[in-house]
């Protein structure tokens, strides 16, 4: 990442922690079955609250495929029918993985698009669907079309779950976690003392963020952690954005509290696929009047 706040060094894509694969080998070995069978064309929907580690677990199971001499990458939110088509008829075994899945207005195109996809003497393509839950917009694609209907019914949605982690896990988790972030920020690693007892330290996210707030020299209570950091990062967006733009008057409580509200929205949404979309979503939110705002923010969560 080219800045360091909390929210871009803790996003999966990045990769500042090395991934554990020990705690995930029973979701690999799944995903090298379905790979490795005979059929040319599957769909699967993966599903799973934020911070469960999807999407960490599919940028890393992405490598594995690559080292195998496959393509396997995320789609972009503007993949082209055009692009598409290339995916469809490579002449080698194919992964794509389209995250927010339910947050994608073209994904019936897609399958459509798929479920036509000529199965002779075509490379293996395994189409992988990200979402946070089962819900009305998976409904939705069952009943708009039969072909797709088909397709997605060969398997049922997975459920990721987070990692089990037993307390004397989580204190090499933390510590892994620790050493990744202060090697990154050029910082050290703290010695205080954690309560690694507490039910809030079995999810991974949960203590990547207490290794963070350790590193930066921040509070470290379960009961206030997610309060803390964030509100390390609102006071980022104001230092950063002084920076980057001297021009723009700025009333610092003022610009934290409207930047919150339109942060918030988006990242509620999904995300924004166009500026003009992320410019009409600010307005109806009240968010911040500054005219570098959207372009601003892009850089920070792109």
């Amino acid at each position: 990442p080219k800045v360091t706040n909390p929210g871009t060094l803790l996003n999966a894509r990045y990769e500042i922690v090395p991934f554990m694969r020990e705690a995930r080998e029973r979701e690999i070995d799944d995903l090298t079955k379905w790979c490795n069978d005979k059929i040319p064309t599957a769909v699967r929907l993966f599903v799973g609250p934020g911070g469960t580690g999807k999407t960490r677990l599919f940028i890393e199971y992405c490598r594995q495929l690559r080292d195998k001499g496959w393509y396997a990458g995320f789609l972009s939110d503007q993949t082209s029918p055009e692009q598409l088509e290339v995916l469809l008829n490579t002449d080698k075994p194919t992964l794509a993985v389209l995250d927010y899945a339910e947050c994608r207005p073209q994904l019936l195109d897609m399958l459509k698009r798929i479920v036509e996809r000529p199965e002779d003497k075509m490379a293996p393509l395994r189409f992988v669907l990200l979402a946070r839950e089962v819900a009305d917009w998976w409904q939705s694609l069952l009943e708009r079309d039969e072909p797709v209907r088909h397709l997605l019914m060969q398997s049922e949605p997975i459920l990721v779950t987070p990692i089990p982690l037993e307390s004397h896990l989580r204190q090499q988790v933390w510590e892994h976690a620790q050493k990744a972030f202060a090697s990154f920020m050029s910082k050290s690693v703290s010695d205080r003392p954690v309560d690694f007892e507490d039910e809030r330290y079995g999810r991974m996210l949960y203590l990547h963020i207490a290794a963070l707030a350790a590193v930066e020299g921040l509070p470290i209570h379960a009961d206030s952690l997610i309060e803390d950091i964030v509100r390390h990062e609102c006071h980022f967006w104001t230092g950063r954005y002084k920076e980057q733009f001297r021009d723009d008057d700025l009333d610092e409580a003022d610009f934290r509290r409207r930047c919150a509200r339109l942060v918030a929205a988006l990242t509620l949404l999904g995300g924004a696929p166009t500026r003009e979309i992320a410019d009409s979503l600010n307005q109806r939110v009240n968010g911040p009047s500054q005219k570098h705002i959207i372009y601003f923010l892009r850089s920070l969560y792109p």
